[in-house]
C-alpha cells in the first residue's frame, strides 16, 4: 500500500534516512522548529538508506547537489537550511525507518 510518512530531519551536511526502496521524496518544511521529510512510500518495499545534504545560506556548495526538496527556516535563530536529495545507498539490514504516518 502507498502512503505518505514523514521523518525527521537532523541539521547536518549530510544523514542517511532508512525508508522503503523507490520512495518519492515530497517536501521538507519545519514542523515544530524542526526540519521534517515528507514522502510517498510503498509501505511492503525493502528498506534503504535514502542520503538527505544540508545546506545552509551562504554556505558552499558542492559541484553535484541532487534535486532540491527544501527549505527551512529556523525563525527563533535566524538561520535557513537548503536541503537535497543524494539517492538511495544499499540495504539497511535490520533498519527500522524513523517514520510517523
Amino acid at each position: 500500500m502507498r502512503t505518505i510518512h514523514k521523518y525527521a530531519l537532523a541539521i547536518k551536511g549530510e544523514q542517511e534516512i532508512p525508508m522503503p526502496k523507490g520512495a518519492t521524496l515530497l517536501s521538507v518544511q519545519e514542523q515544530r522548529s524542526w526540519p521534517i521529510l515528507w514522502a510517498e512510500v510503498e509501505d511492503e518495499a525493502d528498506l534503504v538508506s535514502r542520503v538527505i545534504h544540508c545546506y545552509g545560506t551562504g554556505h558552499p556548495l558542492p559541484a553535484l547537489l541532487g534535486p532540491y526538496i527544501g527549505t527551512v527556516l529556523q525563525h527563533d535563530i535566524g538561520l535557513v537550511w537548503h536541503f537535497f536529495d543524494h539517492g538511495e545507498r544499499a540495504a539497511c539490514e535490520g533498519a527500522s525507518p524513523e517514520r510517523e504516518a
